[in-house]
């Protein structure tokens, strides 16, 4: 399956579009680490301290939205190009994560780093360090999807503000056919309504296998749980 991430205004950086204040903004929590973690981790937390309270800045950086909040994890910004470069453990590279998680403030939660199943494998070994207080990495495992979100009443073009309502996004797991925007489907939508629309704004994924790393906002279920139980609710 071929991967797609478009929107009617081939959103995000492309659309030079910005966040709305009202809808993720300005939050911080940056911090889990303390500042002592060194190594690897530290890294990492230097890398991705300019999107927290700032998913403006991810979008700047190629991140697109992949879909509604999601409890236990929040909004997931993806970086397709990222991912599908993932192709071996030897391609990752700390210092460009291919997602990022945030609360419903902006406040950054994980940094992720994902790639095609196949040939990624079960259970990469990404960090060096043996010594990262908050256990050994946790792979987790995402069968292929498509992700999409359509406005009731026809075509729009869609703002970054838009996305993040759950009420007019779907889901088709696996992907049944090749999905682009414009196409119409006859789904069940997240507000329970079940009619066609046009889809405005698509992502599609093939098999993945995802770790979080939740450097922004601490975790007590662990460093790399693939899910954090104060990101429940939306």
């Amino acid at each position: 399956m071929s991967d797609k991430t478009m929107n009617r205004r081939s959103m995000m950086k492309a659309s030079g579009v910005t966040v709305a204040a009202t809808a993720l903004a300005g939050c911080t929590s940056m911090g889990p680490l303390g500042g002592d973690s060194g190594g690897e981790l530290e890294e990492i937390e230097s890398v991705v301290s300019q999107y927290d309270g700032d998913p403006q800045a991810a979008v700047d950086d190629g991140f697109v939205i992949r879909g509604p909040y999601a409890a236990g994890a929040g909004y997931t910004f993806t970086h397709p190009e990222r991912r599908d470069s993932h192709t071996s453990v030897e391609e990752v590279t700390l210092s460009e994560p291919s997602f990022l998680t945030f609360d419903t403030n902006g406040a950054l939660g994980a940094v992720g780093y994902h790639g095609p199943t196949e040939e990624l494998g079960q259970s990469p070994d990404l960090l060096a360090d043996e010594d990262i207080d908050g256990g050994t990495e946790r792979w987790s495992d995402h069968e292929p999807g498509t992700h999409f979100w359509a406005a009731p009443g026809g075509e729009v073009d869609v703002e970054v503000a838009d996305l993040l309502e759950t009420s007019n996004w779907a889901a088709v797991h696996p992907p049944d056919r090749e999905l682009s925007v414009g196409d119409s489907m006859d789904v069940e939508w997240a507000d329970g309504t079940e009619e066609e629309r046009v889809v405005d704004h698509v992502v599609q994924h093939p098999h993945i296998n995802s770790l979080f790393v939740w450097v922004g906002t601490e975790n007590p279920e662990g460093l790399f749980a693939p899910s954090n139980p104060d990101f429940a609710q939306e």
